[in-house]
């Protein structure tokens, strides 16, 4: 009785590995640090600055004051401009004063380059707690996702390969991604929208920036 016990912990025991390293697999993993591109750069149209709005799925804007969306498991996908409300399915995005989020799924992404690729930011909150006090302590995770115009696909940007290939058709942009990672670093550090500029590089048909 008590080797079937075992066995049969050993066999959850393999099964919980197996679905680990399946959803490990399958996560979205990056490994561009924090910060690497600037967050704070103004890509949007300066005639919505100051002002707050939603964009329906056709392209229509509905402006209003405030903008709350709410998204779970135990509530409904919706977002709403003042007293108005709509399903986050039918909302491509919201933007308000110098910003703007792209629906991704049931949540949004704040834009930070905009153009034939557009990069995106979201920040994650991570949980770390240790094993011999549980005490917890908690990371901003920055992962990066770029789309290919404003219909695109939502790809994380998992290092500088895939921006490499990304902008594949212009050298300087490529040029500018692939530095080794010493000299990626200081880059970033001398400028801090040097990562921002290789796509904006590439956006603006792989002429120099004025």
């Amino acid at each position: 009785m008590m080797s079937a016990l075992v066995l049969k912990k050993n066999l959850l025991s393999a099964f919980a590995l197996l679905v680990f390293f399946m959803l490990a697999a399958g996560s979205t993993v990056s490994r561009i640090p924090n910060g690497a591109f600037n967050h704070f750069t103004h890509v949007e149209d300066p005639a919505d600055t100051g002002r707050s709005y939603l964009v329906k799925n056709d392209g229509t804007k509905i402006y209003g004051n405030r903008i709350v969306w709410k998204s779970g498991v135990v509530q409904k996908h919706e977002i709403k401009i003042d007293d108005q409300r709509f399903p986050i399915s039918e909302i491509s995005g919201y933007g308000g004063g110098n910003f703007y989020c792209a629906r991704m799924g049931h949540e949004y992404v704040r834009r930070i380059v905009r153009g034939k690729i557009n990069v995106y930011l979201k920040e994650n909150q991570v949980i770390h707690t240790s094993g011999a006090t549980g005490i917890m302590s908690y990371e901003t995770v920055d992962i990066y996702y770029m789309q290919k115009g404003d219909r695109g696909e939502f790809i994380v940007i998992r290092d500088q390969k895939a921006i490499a290939e990304a902008v594949n058709s212009c050298p300087l942009a490529v040029g500018m991604a692939s530095k080794s990672g010493s000299k990626l670093r200081k880059a970033i550090k001398a400028d801090e929208n040097y990562m921002n500029e290789i796509f904006e590089i590439y956006n603006n048909d792989c002429r120099p920036l004025k």
